[in-house]
């Protein structure tokens, strides 16, 4: 089932608001890759706009068909969160289109 940029991040969302306590205690200023269908993730360093993409990969190693959620860990700051998907852009570009007029 194909998903819309606001259900995957509903979703992925949910799934962080879960893993919260432990990603700030440990992983504070890194990305945390979600597979919204599991909720199995994997972590690693914020290196820029592009960090999700091996991230991914190495999720997608375990899950093949991980539909992804990224998220920055700490300070609540979902502005710089990511879809891992084409989706991604569709749902930034409409987001970033509804702030814009």
């Amino acid at each position: 089932m194909e998903r819309t940029g606001d259900e995957i991040a509903a979703i992925g969302k949910k799934f962080y608001e879960g893993i919260r306590e432990e990603m700030e205690a440990n992983h504070w200023g890194e990305l945390v890759v979600i597979d919204i269908h599991s909720g199995d993730y994997e972590v690693g360093e914020y290196e820029g706009p592009r960090s999700d993409m091996e991230i991914t990969k190495r999720l997608r190693r375990r899950r093949p068909n991980a539909n992804t959620w990224a998220e920055l860990v700490g300070e609540g700051q979902y502005s710089f969160a990511r879809l891992s998907t084409q989706q991604t852009m569709e749902y930034l570009a409409s987001k970033k289109k509804g702030a814009n007029g």
